[in-house]
């Protein structure tokens, strides 16, 4: 079967994908038409960043110990850091026509896309079979994904100085959030869980930290508090835009330059060196590593950036289209994104 077909009529794609729209409209209708409260947005992104991802981020890691997998995730990691400083470099050429200061920020608005609140649900519900094998190298990008968000991104943007006073307050907030925070713990009971207390369960060992196994009953609820958090997240995003202006977001040639950027250059640049490494045998990829790296950088730019560009006056306008914009296309791109990663996984 033709690549494209067998992923546009793979049934767990079609679900997620279709999901994923759903909830963006839906979202977006109700604060476009005021059916909701203008503070639902703000309450909706309290309980993502405070109960559905923290809770998604800790039972990532709950999955027999495979010394293999996690080596290959903090691979992941350390290609993650490496692909967002080389994009990074990479757009702010594409834009050095235009000041200095500009130039960074268009930069930002290229690089770094919605990988907690997009890529990581949408690979969560397409793998919801194999949901460790994705959400623990997705996981622990998001720590390099948070350190240039909460860094570098918010040093740009404000136009504050790194300085000894405020190095602590940025390093908290990196580090220091419910979600960074569960997903420590978990990474530490996944590498704890052979040489922690065993308990048998149906002829099988496993340490007594493994609550999915030996306490269901603690398990569940989280479980289920990580299974909100594709729907919230997806409506999240569908709220967000519902703020922008639409008509602005297809006038500009940066903001559709930055979006092509963002979901088409992006993805297939990250394909295009994971594919050579892999040749050198420097680093071996499987369907779920590549995946994580190629989808999670073609991501609709972060939400959080236009936050950051409506509150510092930096950009807004553009930022805002971008926004849109590199969502609208995310539904055409990701399936070519899908199809291409199958054809790589015959030659790999």
């Amino acid at each position: 079967m033709n690549p494209f077909l067998e992923v546009i009529s793979d049934a767990s794609f079609i679900k997620a994908m279709f999901s994923s729209l759903f909830f963006i409209l839906l979202a977006f209708l109700l604060v476009r038409f005021h059916l909701v409260p203008l503070k639902t947005k703000e309450v909706l992104n309290d309980l993502v960043m405070k109960l559905f991802l923290p809770a998604l981020a800790f039972t990532a890691f709950f999955s027999d110990f495979n010394q293999e997998q996690f080596f290959s995730s903090i691979g992941v990691f350390l290609l993650t850091i490496f692909f967002y400083l080389l994009l990074f470099l990479l757009s702010f050429l594409c834009f050095l026509h235009y000041k200095k200061e500009k130039a960074r920020i268009y930069s930002i608005f290229s690089t770094l896309g919605q990988l907690t609140f997009f890529s990581i649900p949408l690979l969560k519900s397409i793998y919801s079979e194999s949901v460790s094998a994705i959400l623990i190298p997705a996981s622990l990008m998001t720590i390099a994904f948070r350190l240039f968000l909460y860094l570098y991104s918010y040093i740009v943007l404000s136009g504050e100085k790194l300085s000894r006073e405020n190095i602590w307050p940025f390093t908290k907030k990196i580090l220091f959030n419910p979600i960074i925070i569960m997903m420590f713990l978990g990474m530490i009971l996944f590498l704890i869980q052979n040489v922690t207390f065993q308990v048998d369960i149906d002829g099988i060992s496993y340490g007594f930290l493994r609550i999915d196994k030996t306490a269901p009953f603690l398990y569940e609820p989280l479980k289920l508090l990580s299974d909100f958090s594709t729907p919230a997240c997806m409506m999240l995003v569908g709220a967000t835009l519902a703020s922008v202006d639409i008509k602005n977001s297809i006038r500009k040639l940066s903001i559709w330059f930055i979006s092509l950027f963002r979901s088409i250059l992006s993805p297939l640049l990250v394909l295009a060196i994971c594919l050579l490494i892999h040749k050198t045998g420097i680093f071996s990829f499987d369907e779920y590593t590549l995946s994580c790296l190629v989808i999670g950088f073609g991501a609709p730019m972060s939400a959080v950036i236009d936050a950051y560009a409506s509150h510092f006056h930096k950009e807004e306008d553009v930022a805002s289209g971008v926004c849109f914009l590199s969502t609208v296309f995310a539904f055409v791109s990701i399936p070519l994104c899908f199809t291409l990663i199958k054809l790589s996984l015959n030659v790999l």
